[in-house]
């Protein structure tokens, strides 16, 4: 039989840590694993062992396979400052207060697309009546159109939630740019930060959002789902109806008269309240609506104008995380970067820029013997869930895996190759815990350690779509007293006996 054979060279290293135990800024996960389903096909070109899959064993329990699970694993809570958000195909709203992970909230930033260039407000029979910001809720997805503690419940009598709008005061982004969830723009280098007055709200409503709510809403006499509608104010929005003509003449000159709109939560919930909302951008209703008279005629008509966000337009979410007094800050405190302490007893792993679990499996190999040779069957790493059935927060559906190298950066685990199906990291709710099958990357850990190179540095466990995903989840820790920790549970074959 012949051995497994992972060389694989085309796969590429992706997002970078500063230190081991600090993730800094970096392009999310989430997005490259998606661009790497659509390689997938063309991998078999890459230098690869053609015979893996013939002669790789595909369970564990066959006759003459040794089983072991006693190895050291090793977990920690790390903490990331931001992950890129710019043209998700949907936008995180709203804030919670979660009892263990404290506070959470998403703000979303967009710039706009006009509906017919060239238009002109300049005439003295028009009137200007109002201008509002529409927000479709998005219907799939992770979470469906909103996350809180009734997520899955079918209730959607939602808590009531204020949100303000502000105007953008820079028109330092673009489409070309890469944009990360602390505002900071760039593009080859740092470009600069978002820029909006926090003191000057333009617009403000109080509501109790009707997500998945059947009734229609008129506008104008058009029916449309419920949606978020936010009536900016009038100085705003008689300042806009009155901009010179050459405003409207193209997107790019009304962006650099009106660079953009921040919609902001600003609430105070208390512990297990609120919600985040998943705003649809490219739904029909999303933008902004000039309502405006024309006395042109005999008789006065209601005119509107629409200025849409859709998919083109540049925009970005905004994260932040208030950790002060959980169980999260607690577990991110260490007195240097191999304190894994904090570990002990509970992990946790949070969407939108928040919190990952860093694994650790140190004596990996030292169960496989220099002078011999193995097949791995089958490797499996497990990770037990801490939460107790009557957590007001559901857990996150599914995580993705990421290995770490030397230098502390993030790359993809050779499994990936046969499809997030056989990578998993899916929960199962029966058992409680998530699984994932790193048999392709183990086997490649123990044919470089047989070379010499030394490439357990470990995993990261992040929230798939983890920028698009409120959600959270707590970990067993690696000695915990409330149940077993994460194990790596091997299959393997010795081929020399």
């Amino acid at each position: 039989m012949m051995k497994f054979s992972m060389k694989t060279q085309c796969l590429p290293m992706l997002n970078s840590f500063t230190k081991p135990y600090r993730i800094r800024k970096e392009v999310s996960f989430h997005l490259f694993l998606i661009f790497t389903t659509f390689l997938l096909a063309g991998l078999s070109g890459c230098a690869e062992d053609p015979q893996v899959e013939a002669d790789l064993p595909r369970s564990g329990t066959q006759i003459g396979a040794a089983y072991t699970d006693s190895f050291s694993v090793i977990s920690r809570t790390v903490r990331i400052d931001s992950v890129r958000t710019d043209q998700s195909f949907r936008m995180p709203l709203g804030d919670y207060n979660d009892p263990v992970f404290g506070k959470s909230s998403a703000s979303l930033v967009t710039q706009f697309e006009l509906s017919n260039p060239g238009i002109s407000f300049g005439s003295a029979s028009l009137v200007f009546d109002s201008l509002v910001l529409s927000l479709a809720y998005g219907t799939t997805g992770q979470g469906g159109s909103f996350y809180s503690r009734k997520t899955g419940t079918g209730n959607v009598d939602l808590d009531e939630q204020t949100f303000k709008v502000y105007a953008v005061t820079d028109n330092n982004f673009t489409g070309e740019d890469t944009i990360f969830s602390d505002g900071t723009i760039r593009n080859n280098g740092l470009k600069g930060t978002l820029q909006y007055d926090e003191d000057q709200p333009i617009g403000e409503v109080t509501t109790k959002p009707r997500v998945g709510n059947t009734d229609s809403v008129f506008v104008d006499g058009e029916a449309f789902a419920p949606h978020l509608r936010i009536q900016l104010n009038e100085a705003f929005g008689q300042s806009l109806f009155n901009a010179p003509s050459s405003a409207f003449a193209s997107d790019e000159a009304f962006r650099d008269f009106m660079p953009g709109l921040v919609v902001v939560p600003d609430n105070n919930f208390a512990p297990p309240e609120g919600q985040i909302l998943f705003i649809d951008p490219a739904a029909a209703i999303s933008g902004l609506t000039i309502f405006y008279t024309n006395n042109s005629t005999a008789e006065s008509v209601r005119e509107t104008y629409f200025i849409a966000m859709n998919n083109d337009v540049p925009r970005f979410n905004l994260f932040d995380k208030e950790y002060s007094g959980t169980g999260v800050e607690q577990s991110l405190m260490r007195s240097s970067p191999e304190d894994f302490s904090g570990g002990s007893e509970i992990t946790y792993v949070q969407g939108l820029a928040g919190a990952r679990t860093e694994i650790q499996i140190p004596h990996l190999l030292k169960a496989f013997p220099v002078e011999k040779d193995f097949i791995i069957n089958q490797a499996e790493l497990i990770l037990p869930v801490s939460q107790s059935t009557n957590d007001p927060f559901p857990a996150i559906p599914q995580f993705n895996i990421a290995a770490l190298t030397e230098n502390g950066r993030l790359t993809i685990v050779s499994d990936i190759v046969e499809g997030f199906g056989h990578l998993d990291g899916n929960l199962d709710q029966l058992e409680g815990y998530y699984r994932f099958n790193v048999t392709r990357h183990v086997q490649r850990l123990l044919e470089q350690d047989r070379k010499g190179i030394d490439e357990n540095y470990g995993f990261i466990i992040v929230a798939a779509s983890e920028q698009l995903n409120a959600a959270r989840t707590t970990l067993t820790g690696y000695d915990s007293q409330s149940g077993k920790g994460p194990q790596m549970r091997i299959y393997y074959t010795p081929l020399n006996d």
